[in-house]
């Protein structure tokens, strides 16, 4: 079987964790000696007409496969009506069959209201801005257009070109069912990868200076509604030996949320027992997660996590927001990631509290069997059979 993997990027500096991930599914299909894989590789640029000619170029490379995977997220492909745009651009020039993994879907970008209801949510969105009521209007209209409007068409224009389509839990397929044909859409979870690298954990503490403290860890990139002010708001509740690491960059246009984060640290007296990295590089990463006690996803919402995925890697005790996706992951390993419940600062601290005195300088068992069932090889077998059916459905059409 031959597979093509098309790779969209809009950095050649600080590829993104979708073009990364991608990357990966196609490594793992080169080892795999009865298939042949084909990639392509397209860095998005501000030229609309340049992309074009990159995607074309793409699409007739892929062209001589059986099958074509693709990535679709609204922000790799660059959001707005260029999503479409550029999506028809390569499709229109494909005669073979397409599927693709669909991330970031997120309720706020595929609601299930009406275009009224989507207008207003705009509008009260632009009353805050104390602007002229006719600037609002048009504000607002123009922000439904290109969101609520852009992103609909796109979606559902990409679902009736695609043979099949992959999400990554069930939370996500019933945030988009109002719009796509569930026979479409399959589950198939996030792999999990394996560490490029070994450091022990005494190495790692030691070479943070983090040897005598018990380290709890948020890991990933710094935004709204991943639960960084919660945990802030938890540590006065933790004992002094306790610190808390923010393990990443601040996500694009989000340094005014850096800023007030840091201004409830100083304000809640817990700033001297906060450590903020910025960006890592994949062996510093790794240090710090090694190094952690305990690993924390406050995620208040979230699509599919890379971050929850990389901690898995490592094997940390994991504790997370009651959400159903991390049910979905206890149901593959029963207990393999603990959860709070309500979601306050209280609730947190109270489970971190009881969780710290059992986190061991050991792997965490039932971390590890989860990380077993979720490895590359035996994801990416799924991914094959999802191939080999898509292509004979195209095949009896």
């Amino acid at each position: 079987m031959k597979i093509g993997y098309l790779h969209i990027s809009t950095s050649k500096e600080r590829e993104s964790g979708i073009t990364r991930y991608s990357r990966l599914l196609a490594s793992e299909a080169h080892q795999r000696s009865n298939l042949s894989i084909m990639e392509a590789n397209v860095i998005l640029t501000e030229n609309k007409k340049h992309n074009q000619i990159l995607l074309g170029k793409a699409a007739k490379e892929l062209d001589r496969t059986d099958i074509i995977h693709l990535h679709y997220s609204k922000y790799l492909w660059g959001g707005g009506w260029k999503q479409l745009f550029y999506l028809k651009s390569f499709i229109s020039q494909c005669s073979v069959p397409i599927v693709a993994t669909f991330h970031d879907m997120y309720p706020a970008i595929y609601p299930s209201n009406n275009l009224l209801t989507a207008f207003n949510q705009q509008y009260q969105q632009q009353v805050r801005s104390q602007s002229h009521p006719l600037k609002r209007v048009v504000n607002a209209a123009r922000g439904t257009w290109y969101s609520y409007l852009a992103d609909r068409k796109t979606l559902l224009w990409l679902s009736k070109q695609l043979r099949g389509i992959l999400i990554s839990t069930e939370e996500e397929k019933q945030r988009i069912i109002h719009l796509i044909d569930p026979k479409k859409l399959t589950k198939i979870p996030l792999f999990v990868e394996e560490p490029a690298f070994k450091i022990s954990r005494l190495e790692a503490r030691s070479s943070l200076g983090l040897e005598d403290y018990k380290v709890v860890t948020l890991q990933g990139f710094i935004y709204d509604n991943k639960g960084h002010q919660l945990l802030i708001e938890a540590i006065p509740k933790l004992p002094p030996e306790v610190k808390v690491i923010f393990a990443g960059g601040i996500a694009p246009n989000n340094q005014g949320l850096l800023s007030y984060l840091l201004k409830i640290a100083e304000k809640k007296g817990v700033a001297q027992r906060l450590h903020i990295t910025g960006y890592l590089s994949e062996e510093d990463l790794l240090r710090y997660l090694v190094a952690s006690d305990l690993a924390v996803c406050p995620f208040k919402l979230f699509s599919a996590s890379a971050s929850l995925s990389t901690w898995i890697s490592v094997a940390r005790p994991i504790l997370a927001s009651d959400l159903p996706q991390i049910a979905e992951y206890n149901q593959i390993e029963p207990g393999a990631i603990h959860t709070f419940n309500p979601y306050t600062a209280e609730e947190l601290a109270k489970a971190i509290l009881k969780l710290l005195p059992i986190c061991s300088d050991q792997e965490d068992p039932a971390v590890v069997r989860l990380q077993k069932k979720l490895s590359m090889s035996i994801i990416f077998n799924d991914h094959l059979k999802f191939y080999q059916d898509a292509a004979k459905k195209e095949k009896s059409s």
